[in-house]
């Protein structure tokens, strides 16, 4: 069309939102995890130990990415079965080992030994997710023919909802559950940019360059938002505050099962 415009494509403007949204919730809650995890009814942890926890965060996102790729492309019943298997083998394994998780201190080799023991043994609730989504993958694909394809506004909604609910486990819940059910958000935070990006400039064609760039720019979210969480934080404590990532997840959810269809799927009735 000659009077083809990028704002005749709801998909990228409400695309562009959601990268605006996703970033900044991202962003939010990596930014105060820190400070979360060192309060009283969460972890009460010193900044060192509370860092150490934040890896686990990031490290989530980066085997969701993984995960989320391969369903996304097309996963095997082989591979998904493996994932679980050996997600589950090391929550297996960490009981057993955790009694020899004693008070740190040891030098060389040994310090090694103990990081790789307080890694399997803490991070159990993660290797469990990861045990969990990978099973229940398996089973999809093995009920599929021995493959799995997600499609992924349905990927993107699914991972959407999760994040809502780990978070606002997180804000009405303390202690152990409170810590880990912010943590495990990483994991289905890893497909949203990539997934948001994908649907916001679907069937642009020649406009996807400028399409692109717009998404480009709404990657800002992950400043302003940050901001607007910390000065609602002063007002009603960081647990609380949490709530605005938790908007910025409905927003995603409701891009993935409607705004990000594109004007041959929104308009189709019309042509009827």
């Amino acid at each position: 069309m000659e009077n083809d415009s990028i704002w005749r494509h709801p998909n990228l403007i409400f695309g562009a939102i959601g990268i605006f949204v996703y970033v900044g919730a991202e962003v939010s809650i990596g930014s105060f995890l820190v400070n979360y995890f060192s309060q009283p009814d969460i972890g009460g942890f010193t900044e060192k130990v509370a860092a150490s926890f934040v890896a686990f965060y990031w490290g989530g996102a980066m085997i969701g990415r993984f995960i989320g790729s391969a369903l996304l492309g097309g996963a095997k019943t082989a591979y998904l079965g493996l994932v679980s298997a050996a997600a589950a083998a090391l929550v297996v394994i960490s009981y057993p080992i955790s009694q020899y998780l004693v008070v740190s201190g040891q030098t060389g080799f040994m310090a090694f030994v103990w990081k790789v023991v307080w890694v399997l043994v803490t991070a159990r609730p993660l290797f469990a997710l990861v045990a969990a989504v990978a099973l229940i993958a398996t089973i999809a694909a093995a009920l599929g023919g021995g493959q799995v394809t997600a499609k992924t506004n349905l990927l993107l909604g699914g991972f959407a909802v999760s994040t809502s609910v780990l978070v606002a486990i997180s804000m009405l819940s303390s202690g152990h559950v409170a810590l880990w059910s912010i943590i495990l958000v990483g994991f289905f935070n890893s497909i949203m940019f990539p997934s948001i990006f994908t649907l916001g400039v679907a069937e642009l064609g020649p406009l996807t360059g400028d399409g692109s760039g717009v998404m480009i720019m709404a990657i800002v979210g992950g400043a302003l938002i940050p901001l607007a969480q910390g000065a609602i934080a002063d007002r009603i404590g960081i647990h609380h505050a949490f709530f605005l990532p938790v908007i910025c997840y409905v927003y995603i959810l409701f891009f993935a099962l409607s705004g990000s269809k594109p004007n041959s799927e929104r308009y189709a009735r019309t042509y009827i």
